[in-house]
């Protein structure tokens, strides 16, 4: 063996090693985060603060991922969406947008909606907690969920237009949901920005928390909602996420609920707890 193969032996072994360490630091920062900081409570949390939590096409895999874990723990009776970083999410990453086409575009967007659909038709109730900027696919992400909490700090928005994009991330079916029609079609068109106040005082956002206390509001709700009754609280989110437009269709799904809850223990748990004036154990 030459001195020349011995050195090319080993610049191949360093690149190996250079290499394998970058995987290791790749695969070192979890992108998103799941942890349980109380009893029933599952946390889900974005964890790219230095891109601002951009929904990059990883990101939103390891989002996904993390919710489906989060919903189908049967030891958990409530979720929370929030991030690091001071910032909820600046919206959808631009920079991976590049240069793709119509069908990889059309395959990306379906993705960022399974997240959205997930987030209504689970049967646990899910909270975000939103600090600084949620903008755009973020602010999608957000507002998808049954309750937002921000504090004055927040800020709320729909820039798509700016960059020449139309909604995504459900905006098209929430921002009509939790506005009237005239006035989220106005905030669409012209990209308005709301403060926290303001997204409460619309109907965008919930619960307006004092400064910096979105984190603890946001569990104080989701420690609540843990101790409601788990089967009827599902079915009641099931029945406004349907919504039917017609109120024969609304009074038939609320009979079919209201039946179904009679014959549950739930039901019988809670009027025994009422009438021994105590509280209920779901």
């Amino acid at each position: 063996m030459t001195a020349g193969t011995k050195v090319i032996q080993i610049n191949e072994v360093n690149s190996i090693d250079i290499l394998k360490e970058r995987k290791r630091n790749m695969c070192s920062k979890e992108l998103v985060t799941l942890d349980r900081p109380e009893k029933r409570i599952s946390r889900v949390t974005l964890n790219r603060p230095e891109k601002r939590n951009a929904l990059s096409p990883e990101l939103r895999e390891a989002l996904l991922a993390r919710l489906l874990e989060a919903v189908a723990d049967e030891t958990t009776r409530a979720v929370i969406v929030t991030a690091n970083g001071g910032h909820f999410s600046a919206g959808g990453d631009l920079a991976s947008l590049a240069g793709i086409d119509a069908v990889a575009g059309r395959r990306r967007i379906k993705r960022g909606h399974e997240i959205v659909q997930l987030i209504l038709t689970s049967d646990k109730p899910i909270i975000s907690a939103v600090e600084g900027y949620a903008m755009g696919a973020g602010a999608g992400l957000a507002i998808a969920c049954d309750t937002v909490v921000v504090d004055k700090g927040t800020t709320v928005g729909f820039p798509f237009l700016k960059v020449g994009l139309g909604p995504d991330y459900g905006v098209s079916y929430t921002l009509m949901r939790r506005m009237t029609p005239g006035s989220a079609r106005h905030a669409f068109l012209h990209a308005k920005n709301f403060s926290g106040e303001e997204a409460v005082a619309c109907g965008l956002a919930d619960e307006l928390a004092e400064a910096g206390n979105v984190q603890n509001r946001a569990l104080e709700l989701a420690a609540n909602l843990a101790s409601l009754p788990p089967h009827a609280l599902a079915l009641a989110k099931r029945q406004f996420v349907l919504a039917p437009a017609d109120f024969d269709g609304a009074a038939e799904m609320e009979a079919m609920t209201q039946a179904i809850c009679f014959e549950g223990k739930e039901f019988l748990e809670g009027v025994a707890a009422f009438t021994q004036k105590r509280r209920p154990k779901f």
